[in-house]
């Protein structure tokens, strides 16, 4: 037992040491974007925005759908809403929205 938590320590130290943080230590960077809203599924806790280039991701602009952090945050949100968005990842690695406003 020992020496797996050894080796534990050994592997996240590798990688803090390669610049490669765990997931968790990852989730604390957001994202910002503009885009309009496609589609909403409440149920699943899903948006799909068609969204401009996010560069600090290097992405294209495109379409796609995202989890949301809770669904809350789907309150008071329609198809055809210009809307800024905040993305941060998630525990699974994956990119969830984390904060959604209007946009004039």
């Amino acid at each position: 037992m020992k020496a797996a938590k050894r080796l534990i320590i050994a592997v996240l130290g590798a990688m803090l040491v390669a610049g490669q943080a765990p997931l968790a230590a990852a989730s604390t960077h957001t994202h910002r974007a503009e885009g309009i809203v496609q589609a909403i599924d409440t149920q699943a806790g899903k948006i799909k925005i068609e969204h401009g280039p996010i560069q600090s991701l290097d992405w294209p602009g495109m379409a796609m759908f995202f989890d949301v952090a809770h669904r809350g945050l789907l309150n008071g949100v329609k198809p055809g809403d210009k809307v800024t968005f905040e993305l941060t990842r998630g525990k699974d690695g994956r990119f969830v929205i984390s904060g959604i406003a209007p946009r004039p």
